[in-house]
């Protein structure tokens, strides 16, 4: 394990035992009743252990804290104060989370370190940084030890030490006047210590230390002090400006500083304030030293304060020099001196003071540098993300108290108008149903949302926002202010609305061509066999696929199939196949000079065409192939991995049998076919797999015995196929329960008339109504003569007129189909369309010479002897019944 991952880890295990740290301060806390002053002195203790090692740990806010209820526990301070600094340090652990690992900026000389601390977290924590730069560490928690050491031998280059040992700061001290005379005599000495006392730090200075700095402090600033005390010159000189009058009583001061061996000085004297001014306005000294001996406290006053207010001595330390026994020096540093000092004192006290106080404020003016520098950073920070995003501020209650120029112009409204209402609200007034209270309860919660919106805008059009909402939470976890970021996403939105438009348009473009090009609906009537084809597709374009194949009156082909996958690469293939299927039966019937071929030849020439690009392309494509002959009564099939066919006689069903696997699975296959009885009256029902997967709300399947079933009920009613296929797509929409398809459904009913139907499909124009008194000559002459069947006729006409003109079809042809029963006779008409029912009329006209103009259902009743009219998903059946006997 390398050593900055070391150093990690112990910043982890000093994390993770705060909260630990922090139970234990609050037990203490609860024994200040009972044994006070053992319980503070725990306090103070566990307090300070916090103080060095969350500063070498980056973590200065921790440190200050825990330094300010080390501060209070020594002092004996009141409860309430203590509990105050306690939660203060909660809320700081509570929040606290592990930072990156400071880069060490430590000396590269390999040389020995010593390290005695008392507590085990800070003595691992700077054994790690320091390893890391390169030293030998040794670590002692005992003096002795150490002295023990030095006479091995294992003499160190530097001792990095704290002061407090035994929760006491003078154990420190009196270990230092043991080590520096003794084998460390002129071994440095960094003395860690978390007290701000200049009167401590002036002892430790006198105990033998080199350096003395005020913990928390962190690595950074560590490394710089350990590499000035390892150089040969070590310190830079101090520049000191000194007022002092030449004939002052004290005036051999200039001379007493320069004596100086420690701190190092660069003394520059001034004589008069004016010099001292002017030196002043040159730059910042690191101290200013004022000789007030001849000086009344007034003046003196009046000369600190000026001194004071410059510029360039903000944050210097101010000395006073001043007579001995001195009554005034409480005014002294009321005026602003940072410390008074006897005229007769010793230069090497005044030493160790100086640097005291230069240490002190050189931390200062870097604490306020690097504030300067948060501002500055924060500020540009800010004006980038004004430059890129759109912000707004917003206080605990939710209210905007500032938001960014960009976004009142985005959407049309002034600042002051947007500044004051809620957050929820875009514009005063308006809340969007976005924003309602579960957002707001998230954000209260603390966690950050994130979404898109849109935003009304004044005179504009509405903007389209991406934001993210940040909560800022304070120790209890309860929000106090919130941020909104946001991103104008309009131009993007608009794009995305106008690529689904087209994709709408392409998909309705493409459904128009299956509709009219690739899948056009199955005539309603071939060769007298009366047949329908319904199918709705689950992504507006169908995979499934039907096509049929007129082979001569009474004999024709039906095929259904269903390609993998949905949309318009499945209505591709399916068109694909479509197109070698009439290839297949022109090379097929090429070959046998004219004669059809069966459907297993077909089926299987499909095969050799498709099956190996199919599997190229892996998809497959599953089919049900079956041919018609209505005079054999015969149905002859192939099946591919299809739904089998099913055949309903007599309210039985079957299944017509026949399997192969799907095209496109197998590179070789050899076909076969199954001839299946197909009596009068019966039906041929082919089926995608669409129609039987379809699920309930409650997720119950239809399958096929509930689609046997949907087909007896509604066979029942009218078994015509153009009726029938109408039922059962509505049926099984109901069943779905309004859910949108998630594949293809296709419906092909085939009906074999009995010898007492007859069915002819019409053009849906007034062009087909001589084609259809030429039909119903045909069928009703047998049974009707003279006015019964002009009657029939006329009646039959105005009911075809009035759906032509009036019945908005939707189908393009008219089915009508003629029933000869026992007593009667009975005309339908099927068509496609609304629920209209042919109008009423009033007043009617002679009858005698009339022409083909739509006089509506009363005319058609007096004509015929009942006419009935229903209407179905969709589908209109118009019935005229004449009877038999009355045509005598």
């Amino acid at each position: 394990m390398n050593l900055p991952t070391a150093f990690l880890a112990l910043r982890e295990r000093f994390i993770a035992r705060l909260p630990e740290r922090l139970e234990q301060m609050r037990a203490q806390r609860g024994g200040l009743d009972e044994t006070r002053e053992s319980a503070l002195n725990e306090i103070k203790r566990l307090a300070h252990s916090l103080v060095g090692a969350a500063g070498l740990h980056d973590m200065e806010q921790l440190a200050r804290a825990a330094a300010e209820l080390e501060r209070l526990a020594a002092a004996e301070a009141a409860d309430s104060e203590l509990d105050r600094a306690l939660d203060h340090l909660a809320g700081l652990i509570t929040h606290q989370s592990p930072q990156p690992v400071p880069q060490s900026s430590l000396g590269l000389k390999p040389c020995r370190i010593a390290l005695l601390f008392q507590d085990p977290e800070e003595m691992a924590a700077q054994s790690a940084l320091l390893s890391d730069a390169g030293y030998q560490v040794d670590t002692y928690t005992r003096a002795s030890a150490l002295e023990a050491a030095c006479a091995a031998g294992r003499a160190p280059a530097l001792v990095l030490m704290g002061l407090q040992f035994d929760g006491d700061d003078q154990a420190g001290l009196d270990i230092l006047k043991q080590l520096k005379p003794g084998p460390l005599t002129t071994t440095p000495i960094i003395v860690l210590s978390a007290s701000h006392s200049v009167e401590r730090g002036l002892l430790a200075y006198h105990s033998g230390a080199t350096r003395v700095l005020t913990k928390p402090i962190s690595p950074q600033a560590l490394s710089r002090h350990i590499d000035a005390a390892l150089s040969a010159d070590g310190e830079e000189a101090l520049n000191v400006l000194l007022l002092q009058a030449g004939d002052a009583p004290g005036a051999d001061w200039v001379t007493r500083l320069q004596s100086l061996q420690k701190p190092r000085l660069a003394t520059r004297h001034c004589q008069q304030a004016g010099q001292l001014f002017d030196r002043l306005t040159e730059g910042r000294p690191d101290a200013i030293v004022l000789d007030l001996s001849d000086r009344d406290e007034s003046e003196a006053g009046a000369l600190i304060a000026l001194v004071r207010d410059h510029p360039s001595a903000n944050h210097v330390p101010i000395i006073g020099i001043d007579t001995p026994a001195s009554q005034r020096r409480r005014a002294l540093w009321q005026a602003g001196c940072s410390s008074v000092f006897d005229a007769d004192g010793s230069a090497g006290e005044f030493g160790l003071m100086l640097s005291t106080l230069c240490n002190r404020a050189r931390s200062v003016r870097q604490t306020i540098d690097e504030a300067a520098r948060y501002r500055y950073e924060h500020s540009r920070q800010y004006q980038a993300l004004e430059h890129h995003a759109i912000i707004s501020m917003a206080d605990a209650t939710g209210t905007v108290y500032e938001t960014s120029a960009r976004y009142a112009h985005l959407t049309g409204f002034e600042r002051t108008e947007l500044i004051g209402a809620h957050l929820s609200e875009q514009r005063p007034g308006m809340a969007p149903p976005e924003f309602d209270e579960q957002i707001m309860d998230q954000l209260r919660q603390g966690r950050v949302w994130q979404g898109e919106y849109r935003a009304p805008g004044r005179g504009k059009q509405a903007r389209w926002f991406n934001a993210t909402l940040v909560p800022f939470l304070d120790r209890a976890g309860q929000p106090y202010r919130y941020m909104v970021i946001r991103s104008d996403i309009t131009e993007r939105k608009l794009g995305e609305q106008a690529l689904v438009k087209a994709h709408d348009r392409e998909m309705r473009l493409a459904g128009q061509i299956q509709d009219n090009l690739l899948v056009p609906p199955i005539p309603w009537v071939v060769g007298g066999v009366p047949l329908a084809s319904r199918f709705q597709a689950a992504a507006g374009v169908a995979g499934d696929f039907h096509a049929l194949v007129e082979l001569q009156p009474g004999v024709f082909d039906v095929l259904i199939g269903d390609v993998m996958g949905k949309g318009v690469s499945a209505a591709l293939v399916g068109a694909a196949c479509k197109m070698a299927l009439h290839q297949c039966l022109l090379e097929l019937r090429a070959r046998g000079h004219g004669q059809a071929p069966g459907p297993a030849d077909i089926v299987g020439a499909l095969h050799q065409q498709l099956s190996q690009r199919l599997i190229d392309l892996e998809c497959f494509v599953t089919l049900a192939y079956a041919r018609f002959d209505q005079a054999a009564g015969t149905m002859t099939s192939v099946g591919c991995g299809h739904p089998e066919i099913l055949l309903c006689d007599a309210g039985r069903s079957r299944l017509a049998g026949n399997r192969h696997p799907p095209l496109g699975t197998l590179a070789e296959e050899c076909y076969s076919e199954t001839v299946t009885n197909w009596p009068p009256g019966s039906l041929a029902v082919l089926y995608s797999d669409g129609l039987t997967e379809t699920r309930a709300a409650d997720g119950s399947l239809l399958g096929e015995p509930g689609l046997q079933q949907l087909l007896a009920r509604q066979q029942a009613i009218d078994p015509n196929p153009a009726a029938l296929t109408a039922a059962v797509m509505a049926a099984v929409e109901a069943f779905a329960e309004g859910q949108a398809p998630t594949d293809d459904r296709t419906l092909i009913i085939v009906h074999n008339p009995t010898g007492a139907e007859r069915h002819v499909e019409l053009p849906a124009g007034l062009d087909s109504i001589a084609q259809l008194r030429s039909f119903l000559a045909e069928q009703a002459l047998p049974d009707l003569k003279g006015d019964r069947l002009d009657r029939l006729v006329l009646a039959c006409v105005e009911a075809f007129s009035n759906a032509v003109r009036h019945g908005a079809l939707t189908s393009r042809v008219v089915q009508l189909s003629c029933h000869h029963e026992t007593e009667r006779i009975r005309i339908v008409l099927y068509y496609d369309g609304p629920d209209r029912a042919p109008p009423e009329a009033g007043e009617l006209p002679d009858p005698a010479g009339m022409q083909e103009s739509g006089y509506g259902l009363a005319l058609i009743k007096q004509l015929c002897d009942d006419c009935q009219y229903h209407h179905h998903a969709g589908h209109n059946r118009l019935t005229l019944i004449f009877e038999k006997l009355q045509s005598s």
